[in-house]
């Protein structure tokens, strides 16, 4: 462990097909219409992709909200945020 209880707080992103890492960033953009939204990870300049599903305890998504969440890779090889809660 490197001494932030595990967690990847330099969101440097998971690589490879079912690799999962914590990372924190900020709610860039949610459309409600759709359900889906994005997070800028702190020290990624890539947003990731997450649908309203992934957000813990039924939380309504808000733009500027600072969140935790699990970086994982998709089949499709592209980055996606799951188990997302509010900080």
């Amino acid at each position: 462990m490197d001494g932030d209880g595990g967690r990847n707080r330099a969101g440097c992103g998971a690589r490879n097909f079912g690799e999962k890492r914590m990372a924190v960033g900020v709610i860039k953009k949610f459309i409600e219409e759709r359900g889906f939204g994005f997070i800028t990870p702190d020290g990624l300049r890539t947003d990731i992709f997450f649908h309203k599903t992934a957000m813990a305890g039924g939380v309504v998504p808000v733009a500027g909200t600072p969140v935790e969440f699990v970086e994982e890779m998709t089949p499709n090889g592209r980055l996606r945020a799951s188990s997302v809660g509010a900080l």
